[in-house]
Parts: C-alpha cells; sequence; structure tokens
C-alpha cells in the first residue's frame, strides 16, 4: 500500500529537518576545527620562540602576553621601517 500525500509530506519534513540538524552540526564542528587549528598554530609558535630562546641561552625563558605583544609590536615597526626605507630608497630622498 502507498503512503497517502500526507504521510509522503511527514516523511519529507522528518528528512529535511534530519539535513537541517545534520548541516547546522557540521558547520558547529567546522567552526571548532577551524579554532583547534589556530590554538594549535599559537602553541607551536610561542614553542618555537621558546625553543629559539632557549637555544641562544636564555633557558629560563617564556613567553606571556605581554612578551608576545611587544614582540609583536617591535615586528611590525620594523617591517613599517623597513617600507619607508624602500620607499625613500625609490623615491631618491
Amino acid at each position: 500500500m502507498s503512503p497517502t500525500p500526507r504521510q509522503r509530506s511527514a516523511r519529507l519534513t522528518e528528512q529535511i529537518n534530519r539535513r537541517r540538524e545534520e548541516i547546522e552540526r557540521l558547520e558547529k564542528q567546522k567552526v571548532e576545527s577551524k579554532r583547534a587549528e589556530r590554538n594549535h598554530r599559537l602553541i607551536v609558535s610561542a614553542a618555537t620562540i621558546e625553543a629559539v630562546a632557549h637555544e641562544r641561552g636564555n633557558v629560563k625563558f617564556e613567553i606571556n602576553e605581554k612578551l608576545a605583544r611587544k614582540m609583536a609590536e617591535s615586528y611590525f615597526a620594523s617591517l613599517e621601517n623597513t617600507k619607508r626605507k624602500e620607499v625613500a630608497e625609490r623615491e631618491g630622498l
């Protein structure tokens, strides 16, 4: 016996709802995965900085938020200075 139109409609609605829930679950999983990847990169970056410090003899060096901020500000200031020098050299100043 074939399903009635109402039964077919109910079955399709259930399928749509299940797929919608699955899509939402996958989207949340994607966001969580991206966050985990970013956190992993940050941890690896901090560990690399500490490893370089250790290689250069600074055994007790530990990176923290304040130090990381200073390092980032110094790095980007250095980049800006390099760009200014390149522009000045091109313009002959």
